[in-house]
């Protein structure tokens, strides 16, 4: 038979092409659906563009581009669930692919997810998008939190520790234990980004346990050694947070006194011991830890490659710390508090974060209350960013604002500022200047005068909140903007009664402590409790249990508060942000008396703060 590659399909799925015998060929099958789709996009027709596409994926399940092209067109169709699996099998096809990588972040950013069953497409895909330079691995954890869960390996290790059956050494070197070690998705979800289910954390904590104290023998496996390295690098995201038992402590308490006489140690003792240790702390910690980054090449990879990594990055960030330049005295009782917290325990520890478009701000504020609010005159802003933590809120913020822009960060902690510093130069961010500083200490003469100044998260830790605020207005140029974020107190209802809680037991902010009530935590059944760590990631890690739960200081606010500071500041209320959990019909951006009918309506409202801008007058 003639082959009739130019005969259009009658439907769907129709033949269009004919190998030896008449046969359809697949592939000619699939591309010629592809190209009717395509045909049928451009003319507008979704729904037909659709119908051939999956005529197209359906013909030939490997046509990496009528997936790319179906997953775009169910996204226009509103049928965002069905566009996430259909990319995600994309991604699955062709890991390189970028554009979809990113387009999957955007889709699935703060989505939750269920998933009804395991799919090893689907996971292939997750992986895949963890693992790109062009994703945010952040807008990828739900979703493999989700495929996690339903994962057999994953869900069977859950159970088997419930029953009392942990896994041991003989299920790590056994067949299953390999091909659940080494899956693609575990590998890239523990390396990339922070896990916040429980069911998961209780599979990682067991698999830790064995890790530690299993025998010598376990560490010839290159899978464990592979797994192993990708659990350290899950312990550093999370700051080692999870619960450690007596025999672990002891576990990991032998393994630093091997590693401090490291040159008395065999080659197969060497690598047990450091594995182990940095499963449960920081290798820089160890008295001789540039010795063993200098002597990581004689170890197998990835482990050889993780401790130089991990042990010159932490060094370069200490060094950076002690560089960093002060603009002002640290004399505040609080204040050196609040610092002290934050030396031990830099917030957040952040990877990745949502790019905004590069020079957007005044899109944003226009989107978000009609006008930008600032002169047109001022192209290139002055912006003080006071409170600038670990650096993610001014780095974003630096795309923002654009390269034009000049913006100072300061922060009380020098180990915070060091992080944001090596994020800047990590992302080639240059227009940001860090500095350290307690933002009641600032003056005009020591930090000049800005057009826009942000404070998110940050008055409310201080003694005073109104005298902080009342400082940085006085360094707000007539007319210039303030991004304002303060705790609300009605949102903050469940972590109020944690907090309570703390404070009765006694309980210090001490990191065994902290991990200890943790584990309580994650153990109880109270509603209130189950709202917290399903709702908020901060308890999945150490600093961010610190913060959330353990702060040394903080206040909380009612919008009836913040206008009576706003009175009395000389300062008017320009817009109030609108979170992207916020899915009700929303009032105006400075309609205040609305915005408390709402937040009254629906108490989580602002369950992360309160953010708004306001305005010198």
């Amino acid at each position: 038979m003639a082959r009739r590659s130019d005969r259009p399909p009658s439907r769907p799925g129709g033949v269009t092409a004919a190998g030896a015998g008449g046969m359809a060929r697949p592939a000619d099958q699939a591309a010629a659906a592809a190209a009717q789709g395509l045909a049928a996009e451009r003319a507008g027709n979704l729904q037909v563009a659709c119908n051939w596409y999956h005529a197209a994926v359906t013909a030939y399940p490997n046509h990496v581009d009528a997936h790319r092209r179906l997953a775009a067109v169910l996204y226009r169709l509103g049928r965002a669930e069905q566009a996430t699996g259909v990319g995600l099998k994309a991604m699955a096809l062709d890991p390189s692919d970028g554009a979809t990588a990113a387009s999957l972040g955007r889709l699935l950013r703060g989505r939750e997810i269920n998933l009804a069953r395991s799919d090893p497409m689907l996971d292939a895909g997750i992986a895949a998008c963890l693992t790109h330079p062009n994703a945010n691995p952040d807008d990828f954890r739900l979703i493999a939190e989700a495929a996690l869960r339903v994962w057999p390996p994953i869900s069977g290790l859950t159970g088997a520790v419930r029953r009392g059956r942990p896994p041991d050494a003989a299920w790590c070197l056994s067949d299953t234990g390999r091909q659940a070690l080494t899956a693609p998705l575990m590998v890239a979800f523990l390396s990339r980004t922070l896990n916040t289910d429980g069911d998961i954390e209780t599979a990682f904590v067991s698999l830790r346990r064995c890790l530690a104290t299993a025998p010598a023998r376990i560490w010839q496996a290159p899978h464990v050694i592979a797994f192993a390295t990708a659990l350290a690098r899950q312990m550093r995201i999370n700051e080692y947070v999870f619960v450690v038992t007596a025999e672990e402590a002891d576990a990991a308490r032998r393994a630093v006194e091997d590693l401090e006489t490291c040159d008395a140690l065999t080659a197969d003792r060497r690598l047990p011991a450091l594995m182990t240790a940095a499963l449960y702390g920081p290798l820089v910690n160890l008295p001789n830890a540039r010795l063993l980054a200098d002597q990581a090449d004689a170890l197998p990879n990835p482990a050889g490659d993780f401790v130089r990594e991990s042990v010159t990055e932490d060094l370069a960030l200490r060094a950076t710390a002690q560089s960093v330049a002060s603009l002002t005295p640290l004399a505040d009782i609080v204040s050196t508090k609040v610092q002290a917290q934050y030396e031990e325990n830099p917030y957040p520890r952040w990877l990745e974060f949502k790019r905004p478009k590069a020079g957007g701000w005044r899109e944003e504020l226009t989107a978000l209350a009609g006008t930008s609010g600032l002169a047109s005159s001022v192209t290139a802003p002055r912006v003080l960013i006071a409170g600038c933590g670990t650096g993610r809120q001014p780095l974003s913020r630096a795309i923002s604002y654009g390269t034009a822009s000049d913006i100072l960060a300061v922060d009380l902690s020098r180990q915070s500022l060091a992080y944001a510093i090596h994020q800047a130069e990590r992302l080639d961010i240059r227009h940001v200047h860090f500095a350290q500083a307690d933002l009641l200490e600032l003056t005009p003469d020591a930090a000049g005068d800005f057009d826009i100044i942000e404070a998110v998260g940050v008055l409310h830790h201080l003694a005073d909140p109104l005298a902080g605020w009342r400082v940085l207005v006085n360094l707000l140029r007539s007319g210039g903007l303030m991004r304002i974020g303060l705790y609300s107190r009605l949102g903050r209802a469940d972590i109020n009664r944690i907090r309570d809680d703390i404070r009765q037991q006694g309980i210090p902010a001490e990191p065994d402590a902290m991990r200890a009530y943790r584990q309580t935590l994650l153990q109880s059944t109270e509603p209130h409790v189950r709202r917290v760590l399903t709702g908020l990631s901060d308890v999945h890690s150490l600093s961010g249990c610190r913060d959330l739960l353990f702060h040394v200081q903080e206040h909380q606010f009612t919008l009836p508060e913040i206008a009576d500071a706003l009175a009395a500041l000389s300062l008017e209320l320009f817009a109030i942000e609108r979170h992207a959990n916020m899915r009700e019909a929303l009032p105006g951006p400075s309609d205040l008396d609305g915005w408390l009918a709402a937040e009254a309506a629906n108490p989580d409202l602002f369950r992360a703060m309160y953010v708004f801008w306001c305005r010198k007058v």
